[in-house]
């Protein structure tokens, strides 16, 4: 009782801005006590305090949300990334078209080089679409570790064996998919 008594005057004398002067000691409660041995987080404090025994549950289900989120990030920047390949392609077509429209009225000097203009923009197009492709499917892996990270984390269950292949496979269709649109 005595080196939680201590703990707990160390921590009001940093958080309660006494700048390392001596602040009295005084005894805990019960609550107190078994809050500093178990180190309970907010949640816990709370429940405990109000007589409930559903505090695992509770704190099980906030580690799982707070695992899960992290990736929601990735996924933002991902829609990101397919707004702006999205945005090339259709400036890529809008060039395209351009290009054929030329074509059709244009004089045999400037066909081959508008041809040529033609089949760079057809392998462009078929690039961003692949880079499309790849980073969708990276959102979808994405989207289904979050799925599995909360699942394992609610249900106790250890499937690293699946969340870290997905995720490293995601990473991987990510990297193809930027490559592709260089």
């Amino acid at each position: 009782m005595q080196g939680l008594a201590a703990e707990r005057t160390f921590v009001l004398a940093v958080d309660g801005g006494h700048r390392g002067e001596a602040v009295p000691d005084c005894p805990l409660t019960m609550a107190e006590e078994t809050c500093w041995r178990n180190a309970m987080t907010g949640p816990d404090i709370v429940a405990l305090a109000a007589g409930s025994e559903t505090t695992g549950a509770v704190v099980k289900l906030s580690s799982a949300i707070q695992l899960s989120v992290a990736p929601v990030f990735l996924l933002t920047a991902i829609t990101g990334l397919l707004s702006m390949f999205t945005q090339r392609l259709a400036r890529i077509v809008d060039r395209t078209r351009f290009l054929q429209e030329a074509l059709e009225r244009g004089t045999t000097l400037e066909a081959r080089r508008l041809r040529s203009a033609l089949e760079v923009a057809r392998k462009r197009m078929f690039l961003i679409n692949r880079a499309i492709l790849c980073v969708t499917f990276t959102a979808l892996l994405i989207a289904a570790v979050v799925a599995v990270m909360f699942v394992s984390a609610v249900a106790v269950l250890d499937l690293a064996a699946i969340l870290v292949p997905a995720f490293v496979l995601a990473m991987l269709m990510l990297i193809v998919g930027l490559v592709l649109f260089l």
